[in-house]
């Protein structure tokens, strides 16, 4: 504005660093305040710890609610399962969620084989269904306008998807980033029911909008594979992508039925009329787009590619040889305070640094050690842990 601009280069730096400070010391301020009121009722450290965590009410409401522990163990399992089958065979199901906020400990999963993962495939949701099942009600404007009231009007059969204040829980963490933020679950079934009598009063637009359809691949004049591309046109037929010319993708590609795509070489596209000013028209097209297919799905194979040669080892015979692991448990050091002066010291006299000066290393450590100091993280350094007396806890 006029004030800043009657400043001078230097009292606007001056101005600027002094308001960034200003900002930090707040949220420095915010995040102490944080790590004064987190109530850690779980206390991972002591006897007794998993039964307070599944007896913390916030732990206890979410996996009675989902069907008690048994059912997390066994979801926690078919998750896994999903997960390694979508990076190996593509997506197991549209429909599947972990039905919980919280993950079990590794130690609860004891003779995961009894539990059977089977998925429903099914089919994805559409881009409107999609955008209600994942947007707070502030985003209602994004949507067709038949769709914002159900996710603001209080008559909504659904307004339940769309609360206004969520529940956190801190779950023992000082930094708000890391709570667990409790949004309800959506039911697929009530959100479609509910979308129905909206999409029927969709406009043209809106419903080709929410629709299924293919893929599509743009290719440049200037790329190695675009004659091949043009030939989709002029000869009206399917081809298959040749790997070598597209960088390994392969596939079959169409010309596209759709009059937007299907624009000529060198012909002028029009910017869209909306946001105003956004976009400028293109004077001359230069590329060509197509419908895509992917290939037929084959089985995953466990192994190098034909031709490939392994890289020479790094290791030699000298790093066969046993070596005694550290023991950081031992004197008091936990791997929190690796970065501290003994075990700079240690580092400095074994790479022949001598055991004096400072710089950037001796810097970085106290801008580190500040932060560890202040207990932000789960790894705390062994003099700033909280001590109990009576003895030793047990292990779980």
């Amino acid at each position: 504005g006029p004030a800043a601009e009657a400043l001078s280069p230097e009292e606007l730096a001056d101005a600027q660093k002094a308001m960034k400070d200003r900002m930090k010391e707040k949220l420095d301020e915010q995040l102490t305040d944080y790590r004064k009121n987190v109530n850690d009722t779980v206390r991972l450290w002591e006897h007794g710890w998993k039964d307070r965590f599944y007896a913390d009410k916030f732990k206890n409401e979410d996996i009675a609610k989902g069907g008690g522990r048994e059912k997390v163990f066994a979801s926690y399992v078919e998750g896994l399962c999903w997960v390694l089958r979508y990076y190996y065979q593509g997506c197991a199901s549209w429909k599947w969620y972990y039905p919980f906020h919280y993950a079990p400990f590794a130690s609860d999963l004891v003779d995961i084989a009894r539990y059977k993962a089977s998925f429903d495939e099914s089919k994805p949701f559409k881009p409107i269904h999609q955008l209600m099942a994942v947007l707070p009600s502030d985003s209602a404007p994004a949507l067709p306008e038949p769709c914002r009231w159900l996710m603001c009007d209080p008559e909504s059969p659904i307004i339940d998807f769309y609360p206004k204040d969520v529940p956190c829980d801190p779950n023992g963490k000082a930094m708000p980033w890391l709570w667990v933020v409790l949004l309800p679950f959506i039911d697929e079934k009530r959100l479609l029911d509910a979308l129905a009598p909206a999409e029927a009063k969709f406009t043209t637009e809106e419903t080709q909008r929410n629709s299924y359809g293919p893929g599509y691949l743009f290719v440049h004049s200037s790329h190695p594979g675009f004659q091949d591309i043009l030939k989709c046109y002029e000869q009206d037929e399917t081809r298959a992508l040749e790997g070598g010319k597209f960088e390994s993708l392969t596939g079959f590609v169409t010309k596209s039925t759709q009059p937007e795509m299907a624009i000529a070489m060198n012909e002028p596209v029009e910017a869209p009329k909306q946001p105003p000013g956004a976009l400028e028209d293109i004077r001359a097209n230069e590329l060509a787009a197509v419908e895509y297919a992917l290939p037929p799905a084959g089985p995953h194979l466990c192994r190098l590619l034909d031709g490939a040669e392994a890289p020479a080892s790094p290791l030699t015979p000298q790093d066969l040889l046993p070596r005694r692991p550290p023991r950081l448990s031992r004197g008091g050091m936990s791997i929190a305070e690796l970065g501290g002066a003994p075990f700079q010291r240690h580092v400095r006299h074994a790479l022949g640094m001598g055991g004096g000066g400072g710089g950037g290393y001796n810097q970085a450590h106290t801008q580190r050690g500040r932060y560890a100091e202040e207990g932000w993280g789960t790894l705390e350094p062994h003099t700033k842990r909280q001590r109990f007396g009576g003895g030793g806890g047990g292990g779980p």
